[in-house]
């Protein structure tokens, strides 16, 4: 049951298999991504922190650490209904922007929009409509 060109199946067996544990296994091991949504609400005073914070995040998904999922926007606590899906829709596009000239335009951003808030408009914009 020789194989042709080979002299020690057994010693080739071997070796292929500790390659394997050792080498593309072990790799894959190390360098899994992690997948995560970033949830956030945004207010006039940490524009700064969310823009850097996006920034970071690209540079992360650009070394194949970080798989975004999505972002998805949470109103502040004690909006008014009306003012918090208006407010909530212009956060939506000002990310979607900032992630198109960050070159990662494939990330789904939403808002989430309570019930009691707009039950009219539930779910309007969130991460399953997409962009």
């Amino acid at each position: 049951e020789g194989l042709p060109g080979v002299r020690a199946p057994a010693d080739l067996v071997g070796f292929l298999n500790n390659a394997y544990l050792s080498g593309v296994w072990a790799d894959c091991r190390v360098q899994q991504t992690s997948k995560v949504v970033l949830m956030t609400q945004l207010r006039w005073d940490n524009t700064t922190d969310y823009e850097l914070s996006l920034v970071m995040m690209r540079a992360l998904v650009e070394l194949g650490a970080l798989h975004v999922l999505g972002v998805v926007i949470c109103p502040m606590p004690g909006t008014a209904e009306h003012a918090a899906c208006e407010q909530l829709h212009a956060q939506v596009c000002k990310v979607r922007d900032m992630l198109r000239r960050l070159g990662l335009c494939h990330i789904r951003v939403g808002m989430y929009v309570p019930r009691a808030t707009s039950p009219a408009k539930e779910g309007a914009g969130d991460i399953p409509g997409g962009q």
